[in-house]
């Protein structure tokens, strides 16, 4: 780079210019492209080439992970209330191994100790959605209890108020 794109660049991405190190290879090549397109083409292509984005697994929507939980613990609770049905002794073992042959390939299947680190994960999900489900209830038996209590105490009041009224 000439000495005014230099004063051009920031403190950091000079520090990592220097750090760059090519092969020689690399150099070869970097030299052929500059000599026949020049540098300032090459440059301002090479600002077009878009940076690989972040590495690892993309990241799963909140409210989409809520909802596959949910539904994860519905089938469940549906397919365990089956087998309890038919007369399993392990009606949510059965239930979940179900969930397992319906959703998992054949070729996932046969490697060996997989079914177990699916299930541990699968009973870690279920468990949060159960917590988070039994929460909910516990909020609306309060409430529920909260508001038939009210109404108690305002009909006898009324009641009160009406034998009152009767009685003047």
């Amino acid at each position: 780079m000439t000495q005014r794109s230099d004063r051009e660049l920031s403190a950091s991405q000079r520090d990592k210019e220097s750090e760059l190190e090519l092969t020689p290879h690399d150099r070869k090549e970097l030299s052929r492209l500059v000599r026949k397109y020049g540098r300032n083409e090459i440059i301002a292509e090479a600002k077009k080439i878009p940076l690989p984005g972040k590495r690892g697994r993309p990241r799963i929507d909140p409210e989409e992970a809520r909802e596959f939980d949910e539904n994860i613990a519905e089938f469940i609770s549906k397919y365990a209330e089956m087998h309890r049905a038919a007369g399993s002794k392990k009606a949510v073992e059965d239930a979940f191994r179900d969930l397992y042959n319906e959703f998992v390939d054949q070729e996932t299947q046969r490697q060996p100790g997989h079914f177990d680190r699916w299930l541990r994960t699968l009973k870690r999900r279920r468990s949060n959605v159960r917590l988070e489900i039994e929460a909910a209830l516990a909020v609306a038996r309060e409430t529920a209890r909260a508001k038939a209590e009210y109404i108690a105490r305002n009909k006898k009041g009324a009641r009160i108020n009406r034998a009152k009224k009767s009685r003047a």
